[in-house]
Order: structure tokens, then C-alpha cells, then sequence
């Protein structure tokens, strides 16, 4: 009987703890800073970008969204083909969320998706790198620099990749990546990281983390009490899942190793049946290769082909849901025009199995499925 494949087994680690045990005056982890310069080290952070370990990545982007101290009447442009996390986050604070469509390639939004949506009441723009693929950076910085506006990248897909050789979430302001144990490497269940590249916002994330408060600035001695200064959170990452990190981060270049020679296994197979006409395939290399997708040329072909897939005992997956057409998206955002690229892709789409201890065998069953299905077109 053949064993099941699934579409996602995170790596078990193995870790000490004990070194976690030793907690400073600010309820801190010796091993944080560890964690910090493993970081740096291996993801090639630079000094300039602080860095802040919290519970999560979606914590991360609600610390950027207190941060930039938003209200009604205020906007936020991001993308509909997301995550809710990077929606709620801001739509707590009462800012109306504006959805801008993806383009077909890197699903990601644009400079050209995003300008006709901004004026004077947007205040940030939020884009994803889907599948850890960076969107043109470069374009979007120079469009919030332009306009005045924040720009705060969602990169928790994007640990250990790059957009002209420079780490993602170290563009904009602010930047996150996950260690949810769906995501390449994990810090035991959940976990993330803020990267502050704008030196503005360090007082303001410091006091936000700390339920609000000048805690910093009191055990450095620069005040006699600690006081409520803003609306902020119990943030800060567990010992527990600081140990896991730092276990994961040192495997990090093996592992991004792995999962991109996976990708192009999948690639390379895959090129004939695109040549068909089935699916489209991206083109642009793995990235980090956090995710393989085939994007049917038809809805119908989708379910067939994760239907035959499950028989074989092989999960795939489909992704997002249009935030735009969610009775939430209704209440708390918008979409100025139509979205038709991320309303395909969310008919269309389709993951493969892809993660760290995926062997060459089990993904040549995967490949062998995959062909068997168009086999009967």
C-alpha cells in the first residue's frame, strides 16, 4: 500500500532549551539575541534593519499598522489575492482596505495595478510576495516615495529571498516574514519577525510591542517609570519558539537548496504539458521555492486533477479566496475595478506537494500522477 503524500510536513526539530531559561530585566531571552545575529548572518540582513521576533507575522503586520497610527477615512492598498492576516491587521484600526488586482505572472501587484488607486487619503501600500517571488520593488518604492505614503512588505512567504540580490522585507519601512510551520523554515508551530528598516518607527514599534508602553526607555534609565504612551500588545516570541528558530535558521541554505531543485523537478517535467495547453507555469525561476503551482487552463480540470491526485494519495491544493468578493471584504474594503486575474487564479490554481524532507521518489509519483491525468485529453 502505498503511503500518502501530503502537502505539507513540517520538519521536526529537535532543540535544547535550557539556554532559553535565562530571561533579562525585559523579559527577554538571552538566546534572542542569538537568533538576531544568526539571522543577519544567514539571511544577509543588514545592521541597519532592526529586527523584532514576535509570535507571528500576522502580529508583525498589526505592529505596522498600529505603528503608522491609522483611522477612519484613512486607506491601505494591497492586494486581494492574500491572506486575511494582511487584511485584518489593518482593517482593525478602522482604515478602509483598497484591493488592487495581481498581475499573471509573479501574482503579485504592480506599480501599474496600484497607482490608479492611490490619492491623498492613502496613507500605505502593502504588497505580497507570493510564493516567496518578489514584486517589482523598486517600482513600487519609487511610486510610495512619490506619493509620500509607507510602504510595509508582506514577505512571509519570502524568508531567504531576494529581489536584486537584496533580502525581501528590506525595501519598505516595514517588512515580516513567517515561521509558521507552513512556511520553509518554522519556529515549532508559529512564529515571525518585523524588520524596521526606516529608523523613524524604532521608538514607535518598541513601545507598541510592549503593551504600548515606554518600557524600553525605562530599564535603559532614560525615565524614572514606564507610562501608556500608545494602543500596542503582548507580542514578543516564546523561549520555546526562539529555540526552534534557532535550530531552523542554521539549515536554511540546505533547505532553500532542497525545495529549489524540487521546483525545477516539477518545472522541467511540466514543460510539455504547458507546450499543451493545460496550464501555465511560472517562468521566472523558484525564488525560494516556497511554493510549486500549475494554474489549469480550466476550473473544471482543477477539481478533476486534485481529485485524481487524492485517489493516489496525494494532496494538492487550491489557495486564497478573493478578499474582495468576502462578505468582510464587503464591509471593510473595496475594489475601484474588476479583478480578473486574481479571480482566476482563485478558480485556477492549483499546489503541488512541496516541502523540506520531500524525497526525489515521492515526488517522481507526484509527477507520474500529474501526466496520467492530462493522459485522457
Amino acid at each position: 500500500m502505498q503511503e500518502k503524500i501530503p502537502f505539507n510536513q513540517p520538519r521536526a526539530l529537535t532543540t535544547d532549551i535550557t539556554e532559553t531559561l535565562y530571561v533579562n530585566p525585559l523579559g527577554g531571552m538571552k538566546i534572542e539575541c542569538q537568533v538576531k545575529d544568526l539571522m543577519r548572518q544567514q539571511l544577509d540582513i543588514p545592521k541597519t534593519t532592526s529586527l523584532y521576533l514576535l509570535q507571528s507575522a500576522t502580529q508583525a503586520l498589526e505592529v505596522m499598522a498600529l505603528s503608522l497610527e491609522l483611522s477612519a477615512g484613512d486607506e491601505v492598498i494591497m492586494p486581494s489575492y492574500t491572506y486575511v492576516a494582511t487584511a485584518n491587521a489593518f482593517a482593525k484600526t478602522g482604515a478602509k482596505i483598497v484591493f488592487a488586482d495581481i498581475e499573471p505572472q509573479s501574482l503579485n501587484i504592480c506599480a501599474k495595478t496600484i497607482e490608479p488607486l492611490i490619492h491623498k487619503k492613502t496613507k500605505a501600500i502593502v504588497p505580497i510576495h507570493y510564493g516567496g517571488m518578489a514584486t517589482d520593488l523598486e517600482a513600487i518604492k519609487s511610486l510610495s516615495a512619490q506619493w509620500g505614503i509607507s510602504l510595509f512588505e508582506d514577505a512571509a512567504h519570502g524568508v531567504d529571498s531576494t529581489f536584486n540580490g537584496k533580502p525581501l522585507g528590506t525595501f519598505g519601512d516595514m517588512g515580516c516574514y513567517s515561521f509558521h510551520a507552513s512556511k520553509n523554515i518554522h519556529a515549532g508551530g508559529s512564529g515571525g519577525v518585523l524588520l524596521v528598516n526606516d529608523k523613524n518607527y524604532d521608538p514607535i514599534v518598541s513601545e507598541t510591542i510592549y503593551q504600548g508602553t515606554n518600557r524600553v526607555d525605562f530599564f535603559e534609565g532614560k525615565v524614572s517609570s514606564y507610562q501608556w504612551q500608545r494602543l500596542g500588545g503582548a507580542y514578543e516570541m516564546s523561549p520555546y519558539g526562539l529555540a526552534f528558530l534557532n535550530t531552523a535558521l542554521r539549515e536554511v541554505k540546505v533547505v532553500t537548496a532542497h525545495r529549489q531543485a524540487l521546483w525545477m523537478r516539477y518545472y522541467e517535467a511540466f514543460l510539455p504539458l504547458e507546450q499543451k495547453g493545460f496550464f501555465s507555469l511560472r517562468h521566472t525561476g523558484p525564488a525560494n521555492a516556497h511554493i510549486f503551482y500549475l494554474i489549469l487552463k480550466e476550473k473544471a480540470w482543477r477539481k478533476g486533477l486534485q481529485n485524481f491526485l487524492a485517489e493516489k494519495k496525494i494532496e494538492a491544493f487550491t489557495h486564497y479566496e478573493p478578499l474582495h468578493l468576502s462578505k468582510a471584504g464587503y464591509k471593510y474594503g473595496t475594489a475601484v475595478d474588476a479583478l480578473p486575474n486574481t479571480e482566476r487564479m482563485a478558480q485556477c490554481l492549483l499546489r503541488l506537494p512541496l516541502y523540506n524532507t520531500l524525497t526525489f521518489d515521492q515526488q517522481n509519483r507526484v509527477i507520474e500522477a500529474v501526466i496520467a491525468y492530462f493522459k485522457s485529453f
